[in-house]
């Protein structure tokens, strides 16, 4: 078994600080392990942690990955917290862990089009005690979306500019909470999966996305299970920077990934930021979060997937407004895409009524979500999108920009409207949207005419007043406050929050409009290049 390679570099390399020894790791990590904030660690392979072991990353940390050594290598630095292992990344609003691309920067010129070297994995020499990183000084001075690139509402005149996305991996973490990753056949469920995998014996386990089961030749990627109380550890104040390249074939991964991750794990304060893919995304499981920041990601903010069924609470999406990147603030498929159009009569309990399984009801996915809120452009599709059976609950959430549609409910998610199984949005604020006179759109809009009524006649769904003080219909950028101001935080009757997990904020949206300080102070890209500073607030 290949055991965890550690290969010290020289200290005071030219790194953003100058004491710190530059550390290259790969491998399979074991035994239970620390990395130092003293260092900087390039991963320049898939780092799994596995067989029981705890990864500690102190606050404060810098951890890089290599960008994939060629256009058909899969080689990026990534790390995965296997179903057997524990990660315990807890840094602090001061001290945050980052986690950003190694990519260098030969000539200092602060791009890296002209020099198809820095694609590669510092041409395939593991020392960096002597270059400079295209991210030089993530902790002070963060990397911009790219060079050239405009993050003006609309504009194409990032054509050309060099995207800094994709630069490395991701992070992904495996747990052995439930999935809906299963078929039905007659009237058993059976594993979907049709890999040469034989270690695949639960119905609900799978492979996670953007691992190839053949290269890793290994049970490294499989997720899911039987344990909703799992836990994979704790992770909190950490910002996944400029990640998302495809470690498989035309398959790209996300800022970070969870797979089938249990309610025990601790998910808390984290930001992705220019991903080349979503910036979060579940795939079952039953994990709680708090605290997310998708920055100007490339595709969807928040992904849901395969059956989850956890909580969320302050959500905060602001998506890329050039006109071309950037999709879905939220994309949401209640089942794996082999229960899509399922003829279903009860949901969350214990029947489905019309087809050949029982007992599937837990499964179908159903996350409640309190005080998000998600900023668009006038190029973004829907706000939210329902498929496969989606079912779940916005409450108390602020939806600013002009959006296609507010919520886009496809066909195989109206099941969940005709039941009265969801609302998808309540209680909350949406602004400046083109399709707010419909609020949704997709499928057959007669299925759900009670709730697109309930959305156009601003039923305890504000339509019209602006909640945020500096924002136009042009303008997502540097000026946006994003807070609800006191007079429209006013105009909407608040959800009483259900649970012990949702925290009673009193205010619609994922920033308290009372305060002169964000929870994403210090800490995140946003506060550090787009938000305003305090003195304007």
């Amino acid at each position: 078994m290949k055991k965890l390679i550690l290969s010290a570099m020289v200290a005071g390399a030219a790194v953003s600080s100058a004491t710190a020894a530059v550390v290259t790791v790969s491998g399979e990590i074991t035994d239970d392990t620390t990395w130092s904030a003293s260092n900087q660690y390039v991963m320049t392979d898939l780092v799994f942690v596995k067989d029981d072991a705890t990864l500690t990353i102190e606050p404060g940390t810098i951890v890089r990955g290599e960008p994939k050594s060629s256009g058909t290598s899969y080689d990026p630095g990534a790390l995965v917290i296997c179903r057997d292992g524990t990660i315990n990344a807890v840094g602090t609003a001061a001290a945050p862990i980052i986690f950003t691309t190694a990519m260098i920067d030969s000539d200092g010129d602060g791009q890296f089009s002209d020099e198809t070297a820095e694609y590669d994995d510092n041409n395939g020499v593991n020392d960096y005690s002597s270059v400079t990183f295209l991210d030089d000084d993530p902790a002070d001075s963060p990397l911009s979306p790219g060079f050239g690139f405009s993050t003006t509402a609309g504009s194409s005149a990032h054509t050309g500019a060099d995207e800094y996305r994709g630069l490395w991996g991701g992070v992904i973490i495996l747990g052995s909470a439930p999935t809906n990753i299963a078929a039905i056949s007659g009237t058993e469920l059976v594993a979907t999966t049709t890999l040469p995998r034989a270690d695949l014996d639960d119905v609900f386990e799978g492979f996670i996305e953007g691992l190839d089961p053949l290269d890793t030749g290994n049970d490294n990627g499989i997720y899911g299970g039987s344990n909703p109380n799992d836990s994979s550890g704790s992770f909190k104040y950490v910002s996944i920077r400029h990640g998302g390249t495809n470690i498989a074939e035309d398959n790209e991964i996300n800022g970070l990934t969870m797979g089938g991750v249990g309610f025990g794990t601790l998910i808390e304060y984290v930001e992705v930021y220019c991903n080349d893919d979503d910036g979060f995304e579940w795939f079952g499981g039953t994990a709680n979060s708090r605290f997310l920041v998708s920055l100007f990601n490339n595709d969807d903010s928040f992904d849901i997937d395969e059956g989850f069924t956890g909580l969320g609470q302050f959500w905060f999406s602001l998506q890329l407004d050039d006109g071309v990147n950037g999709d879905h603030s939220g994309e949401h498929d209640g089942t794996y895409g082999s229960f899509g159009g399922l003829a279903v009569d009860s949901l969350n309990g214990t029947d489905i009524s019309g087809s050949e399984g029982k007992g599937l009801g837990f499964y179908m996915g159903f996350p409640t979500i309190y005080n998000a809120t998600y900023v668009a452009n006038d190029n973004s599709d829907e706000m939210i999108k329902a498929d496969d059976s989606f079912g779940g609950n916005y409450f108390n959430s602020v939806f600013v920009g002009s959006a296609n549609d507010l919520v886009d409910v496809t066909e195989d998610a109206e099941n969940r409207v005709d039941v009265a199984d969801c609302e998808y949005v309540s209680n909350s604020i949406a602004y400046d949207l083109k399709g707010k006179t419909s609020a949704l759109s997709g499928g057959d809009l007669s299925s759900y005419t009670a709730l697109a009524t309930r959305l156009a006649a601003n039923d305890n769904l504000l339509d019209g007043t602006n909640p945020f003080a500096t924002l136009t219909n042009t303008t997502v950028r540097d000026d946006v406050d994003p807070r609800v101001t006191d007079a429209a935080n006013g105009a909407v009757t608040l959800a009483p929050v259900t649970g012990t997990y949702f925290i009673s904020a009193g205010y619609a949206g994922a920033f308290d409009p009372s305060d002169d300080s964000f929870w994403t102070d210090n800490w995140t890209v946003f506060d550090a290049n787009v938000a305003l500073a305090s003195g304007s607030r």
